[in-house]
């Protein structure tokens, strides 16, 4: 088993009743995964910036154009052909899993991870994000995973686990997993992919509790992911004034090698930056609060992970 790294502890205090460890929310009473009003759209995030997303403005080869992966063998992958399956993890977490019509369980499918937020579901994040029709649509297996603390070594690599629990019950194109989530989720996603525990194709962090400060001293993964980091300046939790959201997208992509950000963000909140020397970075900034997953994002994440593959 590979050995996971933790990110430096700090401490910070929130609603006078949260406290930060590592990247993780240990919530006392609230939920913040949600909000007093419920999730929601964050209409004023603007459009969409979609399209096929490079380091230099080229159009990227789609995967329809690469090699196509090898099958998996007959009877090798006993997942669900259809429909929703609930299972759980050997260590116990809960996972659902949506797959695309047509899935063949000998023809590997693209693979999206969401992890759950602090107090959220694996079905509470499934409605909260709206990415099963849209995703299933472009053919996608989606895996939503219940809400784990990343405040230890043992948490982030069930996490990494719980990701390979799903490709061992169904086919999955290794060249195109790709991992999400919101709040919690977002902080593990972070640690998953610093720690290079998956093999991702591609990230979209939403509302972690990642900041610069966690990242001081820390090495530059030796594989730039491509990265789609997502925050809000409503956010009061991780407010983007303590180094949170933006800041964090410049950390990767100093990493990438991209060049200095000399603008601000685009009609629609996003910044992609360019001359990235390998991987690619893109933030995009809304204004709803914590707990609101960015459901008008959900076309730009779902094109950033089509233009990006192992």
């Amino acid at each position: 088993m590979r050995s996971v790294r933790l990110l430096p502890i700090f401490f910070m205090l929130a609603c006078g009743s949260h406290r930060l460890v590592g990247t993780t929310e240990v919530d006392a009473g609230v939920d913040v995964g949600g909000t007093a009003e419920g999730p929601g759209i964050d209409a004023s995030q603007g459009q969409d910036h979609g399209g096929a997303i490079t380091t230099d403005g080229a159009v990227a080869p789609m995967p329809d154009l690469l090699p196509p992966p090898p099958l998996c063998p007959p009877g090798g992958k006993t997942g669900a052909v259809s429909g929703t399956a609930s299972f759980s993890s050997p260590a116990g977490t809960s996972i659902i899993v949506r797959t695309p019509s047509g899935y063949d369980p000998q023809t590997p499918s693209p693979l999206i991870v969401v992890f759950a937020a602090a107090n959220k579901t694996p079905s509470n994040m499934e409605s909260n994000t709206a990415l099963t029709t849209p995703a299933t649509g472009r053919g996608y297996l989606v895996a939503y995973v219940d809400h784990i603390t990343p405040g230890a070594a043992a948490d982030v690599q069930e996490a990494a686990d719980s990701v390979k629990a799903v490709t061992d019950k169904w086919c999955v194109d290794p060249k195109r997993v790709y991992l999400t989530g919101h709040s919690d989720g977002a902080s593990m996603t972070h640690l998953v992919m610093l720690n290079e525990l998956v093999e991702a194709a591609a990230v979209a962090p939403s509302a972690s509790g990642l900041n610069v400060s966690n990242l001081s001293g820390v090495t530059c993964p030796a594989r730039a992911v491509p990265i789609f980091e997502i925050h809000s300046s409503g956010d009061s939790l991780f407010p983007i004034a303590q180094g949170f959201g933006p800041d964090v997208a410049q950390w990767f992509a100093t990493c990438a090698g991209c060049a200095a950000s000399t603008g601000g963000l685009d009609a629609s909140g996003c910044r992609v930056y360019s001359g990235c020397t390998m991987g690619a970075v893109k933030y995009c900034q809304g204004t709803a609060s914590h707990g609101t997953w960015p459901t008008n994002r959900d076309t730009a994440v779902l094109d950033f992970f089509d233009a990006h593959h192992l």
